[in-house]
C-alpha cells in the first residue's frame, strides 16, 4: 500500500475494486470504478492505461485509441502504450500515417512489432508516400508484388538499386527466389555466399531458414554445425536458431542439453 500513501481512502477503494474486476473480465464494472477514481486523481497515468485496455475489452475501439494517444503522448518509449495504439487502428481498419513511422520503426529496431502492426504496414506497401520509409526499414512489407513476375536477373537488379544494407539485400533476394519456387538457386546462391565470407552467421541463417521451411530440419541443423565447427568462437550467435531446430523436430533432450551448454558458455 506503500504507493498509495498521497491518495485517498475512496480513491484506492476505488482502483482496487476497478482492478478486481478487470481482472475477473466484468469490463463494464471495471470501467464504472476507474472512471469513479479518476473523477478524484484524474491523472493516474496507470489508471489510464488500464481504462485504454478496458474500452479496447468491450469494442469501444475509438475512444480507447485516443487515450492511447494521450498516453503516447506522455511516454512514446512505452510499447503497451503503442501496442494499444496500433491494436486499436487495426481494430478501426484505419490507416497509419507519416507520424506513425517512426513509432513502428522503434518497435521493429526492438523486435516487438505485433502481427497487427505488420498488417498496418503491409496494407501500406503500394503508397508512394511510404515507400522509401518501408524499402529502408520494413523490406519485408516493401517488395512490389511486380518483382516476383520478372525474370530472376531483372528481380536481382531491382533489389540491388532497393537495398543498400547487404545483409537486407540478401534476405530479400533469398525470398524472392523462395516465392519464385527456385530452390535450387536459392541454396546454391547462399553456398556461394558462405564459401565467400564463411564467417558470416548471417549467410549461414538464411540458409537454415529456409532448409527448415522446405521441412528439411536435418539439413537446416547440419548447416549451424557448419558454421559452429568453423566458427567456434561465435557458438552463442547461433545458439537460438540451433535449439529452436531441435526442438522443432522434437529432440527436446538434445535441445535442453545444447542450451544449458551454451548458458554455461556464455557464463
Amino acid at each position: 500500500m506503500e504507493k498509495f500513501k498521497q491518495y485517498s481512502k475512496e480513491f484506492i477503494r476505488f482502483k482496487y475494486m476497478a482492478l478486481n474486476y478487470k481482472r475477473e473480465g466484468n469490463y463494464e464494472l471495471a470501467l464504472t470504478f476507474i472512471n469513479k477514481a479518476l473523477n478524484i486523481q484524474p491523472e493516474v497515468i496507470d489508471l489510464l492505461a488500464d481504462k485504454a485496455e478496458v474500452l479496447y475489452k468491450i469494442t469501444s475501439y475509438n475512444q480507447s485509441m485516443e487515450i492511447f494517444k494521450e498516453l503516447i503522448a506522455i511516454d512514446n518509449g512505452r510499447f503497451t502504450y503503442l501496442h494499444g495504439y496500433y491494436k486499436c487502428l487495426y481494430r478501426l481498419d484505419h490507416h497509419i500515417t507519416v507520424s506513425d513511422i517512426e513509432n513502428l520503426i522503434y518497435l521493429k529496431e526492438e523486435d516487438s512489432l505485433y502481427f497487427f502492426e505488420k498488417k498496418l504496414l503491409s496494407d501500406q506497401k503500394d503508397n508512394l508516400l511510404f515507400k522509401e520509409t518501408l524499402f529502408n526499414y520494413f523490406p519485408e512489407f516493401a517488395l512490389p508484388e511486380s518483382v516476383l513476375h520478372l525474370p530472376m536477373k531483372e528481380a536481382r537488379k531491382i533489389i540491388a538499386r532497393a537495398y543498400e544494407k547487404l545483409n537486407k539485400r540478401k534476405r530479400m533476394l533469398a525470398r524472392v527466389y523462395y516465392l519464385k519456387g527456385l530452390y535450387k538457386s536459392l541454396f546454391s546462391y547462399l553456398s556461394k555466399e558462405i564459401k565467400k565470407t564463411p564467417n558470416r552467421w548471417i549467410n549461414y541463417e538464411i540458409y537454415s531458414e529456409y532448409k527448415s521451411l522446405l521441412d528439411e530440419t536435418e539439413k537446416a541443423i547440419d548447416m549451424i554445425r557448419q558454421f559452429e565447427v568453423q566458427n567456434p568462437e561465435q557458438i552463442l550467435v547461433s545458439a537460438v536458431q540451433h535449439v529452436t531446430l531441435l526442438k522443432e523436430s522434437n529432440r527436446l533432450e538434445s535441445a535442453k542439453k545444447l542450451f544449458l551448454m551454451r548458458k554455461s558458455s556464455f557464463l
